[in-house]
């Protein structure tokens, strides 16, 4: 999967009136790549301000939520799992393999 490498970052927003960034290393300049932009606070769909810094924080973390996604799935093909634990395995990986095809588009 191509995607702009992390660490994301959280730059913030220099006045009121405008919103922060995601932001990735450049190949020489830190924080130069913009990933992004959240909305407008005061745009209708944001009741309380409060979701511009939760989106904002758990934007910035997708690159490690990836990846620590495709180690759970690694961990998980190389172990093998007692009788009893085959339930919890099968539907906790269920849920990680859905999200990480969401991450990737698929």
């Amino acid at each position: 999967m191509n995607y702009t490498k992390g660490p994301w970052k959280i730059k913030p927003s220099q006045d009121k009136h405008e919103t922060p960034s995601i932001v990735a290393d450049g190949p020489d300049t830190p924080g130069i790549i913009k990933i992004c932009r959240l909305n407008d606070p005061y745009l209708p769909g944001y009741s309380q301000y409060g979701e511009i810094d939760a989106n904002t924080h758990l934007m910035a973390a997708a690159p490690a939520m990836y990846e620590a996604l495709r180690k759970i799935i690694s961990f998980n093909d190389n172990h093998t799992y007692s009788a009893g634990n085959e339930a919890f395995r099968n539907d906790t990986m269920a849920v990680v393999y859905e999200a990480l095809a969401k991450a990737e588009g698929k």
